[in-house]
C-alpha cells in the first residue's frame, strides 16, 4: 500500500511538471506570435529574378532562368537576382549593380546579383552579393564562380553560364560563411548597411533571452526526469569473453575520403576589386572580370 501511494505521489508530480513546462512554452510562443510577428514570417521572393534588357534571350529561355533563381532562391533563403545588359558606361558595372540594389534594397534584401555585359566592346561579368550572402558569396568565392563559368562566357554560352550561377549559390549556402567573409568593427557597423546591422534594443534582447532559456531548461529537465533511473545493461563484458579475454566482435566505420584539387590557373586580368560600399550605404561583396 506504501509503494502504491508513493507511485501515486511521484505520478502527480510528473503530472504538474509535464503541465508547467507545457504552459511555459505556449506562454512564450503566443507571446512570440503576437509580440515579435517578423520573426515568423518566412522570406518571400520577388516577382521578378531576371532583368534582360539586353533582350538576348528568348521568351522561354528567360523563363527557365526564372525557375532556376526562384527554386534555389527559396532553398538558400534569398534573392538570386539576374541583369543582362548590352552596354554600360566603362568601369561602371560595379556601380550599376550598387545603384539597382539601392533602388530595390527592401524588396532584395539577402541577395546574389550577377550582371552580364553582352556588349561586343567589352563583355563583362560582374557579381555582388548583399545582406548575408555578403558573407556566403564572398570575394573569394565568386572569383571561383568566374573560374567554373568563364569558359561558357567565352564561348558564348551566356545561357548555360547564367543557369549555373543559382546552383552555385546554393552549394556555398550549404558550406556556410566564406573563410575571407568580411569582419566590420563596431564602427563600421555605424555606417554600413542599415538592413544587415540593424541596431537592437538591449532590454527587448534581454527580455527574449529569458523566455528562450527557460523553454530550454524546461525541455532538458524533462528529458532527465524522463530518463533518470534504470540500470546500464551494456559493459565491457559484454565484448569480452571472460575465458579467453579477447574480443568477440568488432566492426570497421568508415569515416571520411581525402580528395584533393588542382585549381585551374586563373586569368587576373581585367578583375574589379571586389566588394564595398553601394552610395545608398549598402555593404557587399563583389568581383568582376572582362572576357
Amino acid at each position: 500500500m506504501e509503494k502504491l501511494e508513493k507511485k501515486q505521489r511521484s505520478s502527480k508530480r510528473r503530472s504538474v511538471f509535464s503541465f508547467l513546462c507545457f504552459f511555459v512554452i505556449f506562454f512564450n510562443l503566443a507571446c512570440s506570435l503576437v509580440l515579435f510577428p517578423s520573426f515568423c514570417k518566412a522570406k518571400e521572393q520577388v516577382s521578378k529574378h531576371v532583368y534582360d534588357h539586353a533582350n538576348y534571350f528568348s521568351d522561354k529561355k528567360r523563363e527557365k532562368l526564372e525557375s532556376l533563381c526562384f527554386d534555389y532562391g527559396e532553398q538558400t533563403d534569398a534573392n538570386i537576382i539576374l541583369l543582362i545588359e548590352d552596354g554600360i558606361e566603362q568601369g561602371g558595372w560595379k556601380s550599376f549593380m550598387e545603384d539597382f540594389y539601392d533602388k530595390n534594397d527592401t524588396e532584395l534584401g539577402d541577395c546574389a546579383m550577377l550582371l552580364l555585359d553582352v556588349n561586343e566592346e567589352e563583355r563583362r561579368i560582374e557579381i555582388q552579393g548583399y545582406g548575408e550572402m555578403e558573407y556566403i558569396i564572398t570575394d573569394a568565392r565568386i572569383e571561383d564562380i568566374i573560374d567554373e563559368i568563364f569558359d561558357d562566357l567565352k564561348a558564348g554560352k551566356y545561357y548555360k553560364a547564367l543557369a549555373s550561377f543559382p546552383v552555385l549559390v546554393a552549394q556555398y549556402k550549404d558550406m556556410g560563411y566564406g573563410q575571407d567573409a568580411r569582419k566590420h568593427t563596431q564602427q563600421d557597423n555605424e555606417t554600413y548597411d542599415p538592413y544587415y546591422y540593424e541596431k537592437k534594443n538591449s532590454s527587448i534582447y534581454f527580455l527574449c533571452c529569458i523566455p528562450i532559456a527557460l523553454i530550454i531548461g524546461g525541455i532538458v529537465t524533462a528529458v532527465l526526469v524522463i530518463r533518470s533511473g534504470g540500470a546500464t545493461t551494456t559493459t565491457f563484458h559484454n565484448y569480452i569473453n571472460e575465458n579467453r579475454r579477447s574480443l568477440i566482435g568488432r566492426y570497421d566505420r568508415y569515416t571520411h575520403t581525402t580528395t584533393s584539387k588542382r585549381r585551374k590557373p586563373r586569368d587576373t586580368t581585367n578583375h574589379s576589386g571586389g566588394g564595398g560600399v553601394s552610395s545608398g550605404g549598402h555593404s557587399h561583396s563583389g568581383g568582376g572580370r572582362s572576357f
